[in-house]
């Protein structure tokens, strides 16, 4: 190719490439559900509609000469996505900015305990129904105490708010009084005025406006298309390019519910957690670390442990470090910062995922991890602040590092609090070790 087509072509490349390393879509590429699934993701992206049904076009040429070699079979898969992208339109293809609105709808779900009277009904029957993959308003308004042991803890925390052992329903909306078709008009009334007065912008009817901040929630927390269309039920009509989502794949129970916990997570606290990411083939963490620089975004805490190695050079003891896991990068994040974070990186790394979503790395697991490889993350502590140091003669365990489960003895009482430094005797059977240890994480008191 010519250089401009080459440049034109690799940016083609590298965009299903991020694709690929976000959503780890399994169906082949050559399917209209992948191809569905990708278009989706450029408009969730931000990317121009001539700049989509470019890239499109650029695959779609690259898969016929595939084909045309004999490595590929023929496929209609990418005329067809083209022509379902095409009669979407512009207008269909461009998300509207919604993150300012979304921004204030979580803000108003976490504040939701704080509330009182009837904001805080409100809000609490639309936490409930976001909870719930965008449940109907009407069934929220139905519940009954005894429906709650089917729910998750989450939302029958959100529940116990309003529940009273002489009424049946959960919530207090006169249900015994009214219709349906009463009950519903309430309730969608009640939440119309708590988007007006946070002042969340409406995608249309009320209950399709949930599911869109939904499936947007979702796509945050790194589900694609088919996977957010499966989960609700029904594809947002308030997001029109979800009608691009004609080939939905089917998902697990498993899956969903993963899913489900994950948007649940961010609609009541989004906290951080550790993940774990892969470096790519030849890509070392000293430029990853540059490229984040790069971006101009604040930066995850990262934690790439290594040992420190010595060898002799000439007469000087040169020092270098050498990674424990080489490949491997853990990162400390929201959920809701992944996807951004790697729309700059996705070329040089990609993020573990389990069921769908992002994989969490649950803080015990992470703890043991550290004390096994003796390298810790400065949120790691060994007991409370002030907590009181070991003195001589103080049994210990080793918890971590090259002697982990050894048993062994204090013999010394560190000069001072700056820089304490542990001899321990540790007993081997027939002999007995001296270890100095400078870390206090590496050793438990007996």
């Amino acid at each position: 190719m010519t250089s401009s087509s080459a440049a034109s072509y690799g940016k083609a490349v590298a965009c299903l490439g991020c694709f690929l390393a976000e959503q780890q879509v399994q169906s082949d590429i050559a399917s209209e559900c992948f191809l569905e699934n990708w278009l989706v993701y450029m408009s969730m992206k931000g990317l121009a509609y001539k700049t989509g049904l470019h890239y499109l076009d650029a695959i779609s040429g690259l898969y016929r000469s595939v084909a045309g070699d004999g490595y590929a079979e023929v496929s209609d898969a990418f005329a067809n996505a083209k022509a379902a992208a095409r009669s979407l339109g512009q207008d269909g293809w461009t998300l509207a900015d919604s993150e300012d609105d979304f921004a204030r709808l979580v803000n108003t779900t976490r504040l939701s305990p704080r509330q009182e009277g009837e904001l805080r009904l409100a809000t609490d029957i639309l936490l409930f129904s976001l909870l719930n993959n965008g449940m109907k308003l009407l069934d929220v308004a139905k519940l009954k105490r005894c429906d709650l042991q089917d729910f998750s803890e989450e939302s029958q925390s959100v529940a116990e708010r309003h529940t009273d052992a002489r009424r049946r329903y959960v919530f207090p909306l006169g249900q015994s009084d009214r219709t349906a078709r009463q009950l519903e008009d309430l309730v969608v009334r009640m939440v119309m005025r708590l988007f007006d007065y946070r002042g969340i912008k409406r995608l249309g009817g009320i209950q399709d406006t949930i599911r869109c901040y939904w499936a947007y929630a979702a796509g945050r927390c790194g589900a694609s298309a088919d996977a957010v269309v499966t989960a609700l039920g029904c594809r947002p009509a308030g997001i029109p390019v979800f009608s691009l989502c004609r080939h939905a794949g089917c998902q697990s129970e498993v899956q969903s519910r993963f899913l489900s916990k994950a948007v649940s997570d961010l609609f009541v606290v989004n906290p951080l957690n550790w993940y774990a990411m892969r470096l790519r083939p030849g890509v070392r963490f000293d430029r990853l670390k540059q490229r984040v620089s790069e971006a101009g975004m604040p930066g995850p805490e990262m934690f790439y442990p290594c040992d420190e190695i010595a060898r002799r050079v000439g007469k000087k003891l040169v020092y270098e470090e050498k990674p424990l896991l080489p490949d491997i990068v853990f990162f400390k994040s929201r959920v809701t910062d992944i996807q951004p974070l790697f729309g700059n990186i996705g070329d040089l790394a990609w993020c573990y995922r389990h069921n769908g979503s992002y994989a969490s790395i649950p803080k015990a697991a992470m703890d043991r991890f550290q004390r096994a490889i003796g390298k810790f993350t400065p949120d790691y502590e060994v007991g409370p602040v002030g907590s009181i140091r070991l003195r001589k003669g103080d049994r210990v365990v080793v918890v971590g590092g090259p002697f982990a489960g050894y048993d062994g003895e204090v013999v010394n009482e560190p000069a001072d609090d700056r820089n304490v430094v542990y001899r321990i005797v540790l007993w081997g059977g027939s002999y007995n070790i001296e270890w100095r240890v400078s870390d206090r994480r590496l050793i438990e008191k007996r």
